[in-house]
This record gives C-alpha cells, sequence and structure tokens, in this order.
C-alpha cells in the first residue's frame, strides 16, 4: 500500500509478523474453531483499529467458518498495509474529519506555470532529444501500471491485452515491450553495451492471473521471465462513515468490503521488492512510469527521456494542453508561507478553488491558443533513479493519501457508497528535496489518445466539446500520428475529406489513412526519415501497414491496401516503382459472435478479402519491389 505510517505506527515489517500466541481476554463469541495465528491476529488487528461494531453481530458457535473468513482477511490486510489497520483508520478518520470540515489541502499556496519545455514536433528540437533519448533507453526501466480490467469500456479482460487497433491487432502490452526492445536494440548497437529491458508491472487481485496468462501465450513477448516482474498491489477496507467503520459486502457480513489503494502504490511495491537496489547495480539511471492504455507515449518518451538527461531532471512530467474544465490534472508550481517552491500535480477539482482562493478568478483558455496555461498531466513521467532511491530509502515507498466521500447530504456524515483511502502516483516529488529539479515537456495535444472510457461515456463527452478517450478515438490517433509522421517525412498522405467521416457507437472521427508501422519499422520519428524516400503518394481511404526494420520505401502510390512484411532481421525490402490500387480493407459492423475487444468499438477490420497486395519476405537479402501495377476494382 501506499499510507503512511503515524511517529508510533509500526514498521511495515514489524505489521506483517503474526502473534505467537493467542489473545488475551477472548470475546463471548470466541469459539475452539478459531484457535489459530491467524484469526488471532485478525482479532488483534480489528479490535486495535476500533472495529467493535464488526464483531458486534457475532455469537458464538454460530458461523464459526464465516466469522474465520472475516478474521482471516483482516490478518492479510493488517499484513498489506504499512503501521497496519490502527494505522490505517488513524489515517482515514484524520483525513474523513478534514473532508466534512471542507479543509482544502491547498489553502494558502499560489499557483505558477512552472518552468518546462514545448517540444512539439514541428520544432527542430523534437528529433535532436529523440536521437539523444535513444541513447538513454538501455540504461532505463520501465514502470507499467496495470491493476485494473477494462470494465469500465465494457471489456471484462486486463487493459493491456486489448488491441490498440483492429488492423494487426496489436495489443497495448506488446506494443509498448515491442517498443522498448527495438529501443534497447539499437541503443546497444550504437553504444556497444549489453544491457537488457527491465519491467516492473503493478498488477491487483483483479489483473495478475491474467496479466501472468498474457505473458505466458505470448512468450513474454520476446523477454525473459526474469526481465519482467509483477508487483501484485493490495487492497485497503471501504469506509462506511466518518468514524472510518469498515463495510462489508452487501449481502455478505463476514467480508469486509475492499477497494484499490490507488496507482500510488507503485512506489512501495518497488521498494518492498528490492527493484531499485536491482536496477541501480546493474546500471540503470531512470525510471519510466506508463499507463497501461495511452499507445501514442511511445512517440513522446525518448524525446523526454533526452530531455531528462540534459537537464538532470530528478522528475519530468510528460503532459499536453488542456482546456480549462477538462478531467486531468495539471502541472503547477505551488508556493506558500516563504516554504520552498513545489512543483507537482493538481488534480482537476482542486485547480478551480486554488486559483479563485489566489487569484480570485478561475482556470481559463489562452485566447491564441484556446488552452490553458497550465500543462494537462497524462501520468506518464520520468524519474532519476539516484534520486528516487533516496526517496523511497527514506518513505518506503509511501505517498500521501486523500480521501474523496461522496456524501449522501449537508450534513457531511454520512456516504452515498463506502470510499476509502487512495494514493497516486504523481504525488512522489513531495518527497523530494527543495534542490532536486522538477519539469515538464509539453507535446502536441494530438498525440493524447488514453483509452479509458466506454464509448457510450466518450460520445456524451465528444457532445460537449471534449475528448473521447474511448477504444474508437483512441484507435484513429494512433493510425493518424502514423499518417501525420509521414507527411512530415515529404510524403503526400491525403487529408481526411468530409465524406471520410465515420461514427461509430456514437463517436464521431474524422476517417482518413490507415497507417500502422511496427516499432522496427519506426521506432522514432528521425530514424523513419531514413527509409521514407520521394514520390510517396497515399489516398486518404487507404491502409499502410510496415512490418521490419530494414525496409525503404521510394516512389510509391497507393489507393487500397498494401502490407509489407519483413519477417526476418536480415530481410531488405525496397520498394520502388510500385503502384497498388485495389478496393482494400474495410471496416465492418462488429458480430454478435466478435470478442468483446471488438464489440466494445462497433466495428473491425476485414481483413478476409483478397482485395489486397500484401508482401511477406522471410528469407535473408535485398528483396526488391518495383515497377509493379495490381487492380483489383
Amino acid at each position: 500500500m501506499g499510507g503512511c505510517e503515524s511517529k508510533d505506527g509500526a514498521s511495515p515489517s514489524a505489521s506483517r509478523a503474526a502473534p505467537a500466541v493467542q489473545p488475551e481476554g477472548r470475546p463471548g463469541w470466541w469459539s475452539p474453531g478459531l484457535e489459530d495465528p491467524e484469526c488471532a491476529a485478525g482479532l488483534i488487528a480489528l479490535e486495535g483499529a476500533g472495529q467493535q461494531a464488526l464483531l458486534a453481530s457475532f455469537a458464538k458457535g454460530k458461523d464459526v467458518k464465516k466469522q474465520k473468513r472475516l478474521l482471516r482477511q483482516a490478518a492479510a490486510l493488517e499484513k498489506s498495509y504499512p503501521g497496519g489497520l490502527k494505522v490505517y483508520v488513524a489515517n482515514a478518520k484524520k483525513l474523513l474529519e478534514d473532508s466534512a470540515k471542507g479543509v482544502n489541502p491547498l489553502d494558502g499556496c499560489k499557483p505558477s506555470v512552472p518552468e518546462g519545455m514545448v517540444l512539439y514536433r514541428s520544432g527542430d528540437q523534437y528529433d535532436q532529444y529523440c536521437a539523444k533519448g535513444l541513447l538513454e533507453v538501455p540504461y532505463c526501466c520501465f514502470v507499467i501500471v496495470a491493476g485494473g480490467l477494462g470494465e469500465r469500456l465494457g471489456f471484462d479482460g486486463i487493459k493491456l491485452s486489448l488491441p490498440c487497433e483492429t488492423i494487426t491487432m496489436t495489443c497495448f502490452l506488446n506494443l509498448y515491450i515491442g517498443y522498448i526492445k527495438e529501443w534497447t536494440a539499437l541503443a546497444n548497437e550504437a553504444l556497444k553495451t549489453p544491457m537488457a529491458p527491465q519491467i516492473a508491472m503493478m498488477t491487483s487481485d483483479d489483473t495478475h492471473d491474467k496479466t501472468v496468462a498474457l505473458l505466458k501465450e505470448n512468450d513474454y513477448f520476446g523477454l525473459g521471465p526474469k526481465q519482467i516482474t509483477l508487483m501484485k498491489q493490495g487492497k485497503v477496507p471501504a469506509l462506511k462513515n466518518g468514524d472510518a467503520d469498515f463495510a462489508t459486502l452487501p449481502d455478505d457480513p463476514y467480508t469486509i468490503l475492499t477497494k484499490p489503494h490507488g496507482h500510488g502504490d507503485a512506489h512501495q511495491l518497488l521498494y518492498q521488492h528490492g527493484l531499485i537496489k536491482e536496477w541501480s547495480a546493474m546500471g540503470k539511471r531512470h525510471v519510466v512510469f506508463m499507463q497501461d492504455t495511452h499507445s501514442l507515449v511511445v512517440f513522446k518518451l525518448l524525446a523526454a527521456l533526452g530531455v531528462s538527461a540534459e537537464k538532470g531532471y530528478a522528475m519530468n512530467s510528460i503532459t499536453v494542453p488542456r482546456k480549462p474544465g477538462e478531467e486531468s490534472g495539471s502541472i503547477c508550481t505551488l508556493q506558500k508561507d516563504g516554504a520552498a517552491a513545489l512543483t507537482i500535480n493538481v488534480e482537476y477539482n482542486q485547480l478551480n478553488p486554488l486559483l479563485q482562493s489566489a487569484f480570485g478568478r478561475s482556470d481559463e483558455a489562452d485566447p491564441a491558443t484556446g488552452y490553458s496555461p497550465y500543462p494537462g498531466n497524462v501520468n506518464c513521467f520520468i524519474l532519476k533513479l539516484e534520486e528516487y532511491a533516496t526517496v523511497l530509502t527514506e518513505t518506503k515507498g509511501c505517498v500521501p493519501e486523500f480521501v474523496n466521500p461522496k456524501y449522501a447530504d449537508a450534513t457531511r456524515t454520512t456516504f452515498k457508497s463506502p470510499t476509502r483511502l487512495e494514493c497516486m502516483m504523481q504525488d512522489i516529488p513531495r518527497f523530494f528535496p527543495a534542490s532536486a529539479l522538477i519539469g515538464y515537456v509539453l507535446f502536441e495535444r494530438s498525440m493524447y489518445c488514453p483509452v479509458k472510457n466506454a464509448c457510450n461515456t466518450g460520445a456524451a463527452k465528444q457532445a460537449k466539446g471534449q475528448q473521447a478517450s474511448c477504444a474508437v478515438d483512441g484507435e484513429h490517433l494512433w493510425y493518424a500520428n502514423a499518417a501525420s509522421l509521414l507527411r512530415e517525412c515529404g510524403a503526400d498522405v491525403a487529408a481526411p475529406g468530409t465524406g471520410d467521416e465515420e461514427t461509430w457507437m456514437g463517436v464521431t472521427i474524422p476517417g482518413g489513412a490507415r497507417v500502422v508501422f511496427s516499432p522496427s519499422f519506426c521506432p522514432s520519428r528521425h530514424m523513419l526519415r531514413e527509409k521514407i524516400g520521394k514520390n510517396i503518394k497515399i489516398s486518404s481511404r487507404s491502409v499502410l501497414v510496415i512490418e521490419g526494420r530494414d525496409v525503404q520505401l521510394n516512389d510509391l502510390t497507393l489507393d487500397g491496401t498494401l502490407v509489407i512484411q519483413a519477417q526476418v532481421p536480415e530481410a531488405k525490402v525496397v520498394v520502388d516503382g510500385l503502384t497498388v490500387t485495389n478496393a482494400g480493407w474495410r471496416k465492418v459492423c462488429a458480430g454478435a459472435d466478435d470478442p468483446a475487444a471488438i464489440k466494445i468499438r462497433g466495428y473491425k477490420t476485414d481483413t478476409s478479402t483478397d482485395d489486397a497486395m500484401v508482401l511477406t519476405f522471410d528469407t535473408a537479402g535485398v528483396h526488391e519491389v518495383r515497377d509493379t501495377k495490381k487492380s483489383q476494382l
């Protein structure tokens, strides 16, 4: 967990040790069937946390198996929270009291726009920083937050198993690992280093087994099992009132209702698993934190790494322009009572009250850009390992907690539904010293494509002028980014026209060419430039898929679907003088028998037809493709 123990709280290691003796003064309902160390530990934990009300309905000799289950659950919860349940309840009572009084933890703070770097792809520096960042990758380790299921999206699997797009059906985890592997291989070749990728993934009770299965089914996507560490996050008790009494399941009073504690637990899990020490001994220098379904982060990370390396940032947040009122945090510098300035994320529901208190106004858009002056946080960031290791040693990975109860009425004493303490991983800079450099890099808004909403929610947001952030527009933005990269390399890729607009599940997208590049073909724009020659023309209805590191495009006219697969590293493919015109692969409505990952979008890409040119090269050598025309219209 990510909670911080009180001054007189037990240490995490102490809290994990079950007592060797049974509790004295057993309650009247205690039965011989409860005589085991776990039940004793659970009773001590609950009584120490003031949870006698939870045990009030227990009767001697009645439902002993259920009593045992609850007590053992309490013993497990005691072990998982630093300082135990007593500390959890003490923290909860203080935070709930402040919440009931309307105490704002940011009162007295004056926000300002922090110092950072604008690094749009239209500028000259983007490629330079990507090249610099590529050489840092072997010295990086990656943390992927993967604790959530896709239920919010209408998908019952883990979000990392969702396909990023429906042409190749590459899932998010495969995509991320593919880029990490390719970057590492390229940098190792340039630096003559033997560094191997290291990835930690935070899972949960809901996702752990499915994550293990996904990795095993895909042979760890080309990595060794020792290169991926799974860190399972526990849960914390849900609270039913301002006295921090534990809630139980609605239909089972013998099971404590538990909820996730938040992605801030990633820091404590890294500490408990000893990974930072291991990574430091390997010569690693940076830790990259990534979300589970934000594909375009791969086109921001290299540049952000280059900036971190050059500036020496202890923490560097990846950001995009943000509209006032959007439900995303902002990076701000806070100053309070002469204390050292703190650059940190401020949640969207805190920003306006903070600005009103400090300046008497809300967040306002810049008339020239339409965006807030405060950059939007996408919850992907880079930490300097040396300084991060010091913080983890001092804090054991605990980050500040908060509570966000939904009150039933104006008395602010009862809740509409149980709440719990939460923590966020982006709050780690609160523990960095004042001398630590905290910065951000701002990228184009078009490079922001989180898949976090169901399509009906996305459609409602789109109707309000907000980004849908669902599977439909996330897939579109992935294609559109690759098409944009081609244009930036000099290719003529037709822009979507009015007739290309599509609406799926209520979400409208512009349509246009659907372009998919493998990590090996396009690890970064500065390396893509070397592979795109002259006279490349692609229509807005086309599909282009390229796989393989050594593929060169020259003099290509495409109006339909072209797939180039260089399946072995030694295969070099040179396209020079190729015209492709065919019916191509089209989107069709999803059927009742399609998997949920397809049905949540409302469509799939029909790749079963022969109306496409698919070129596969599985032997070493130079393969020239020229002076060929294929028409199937």
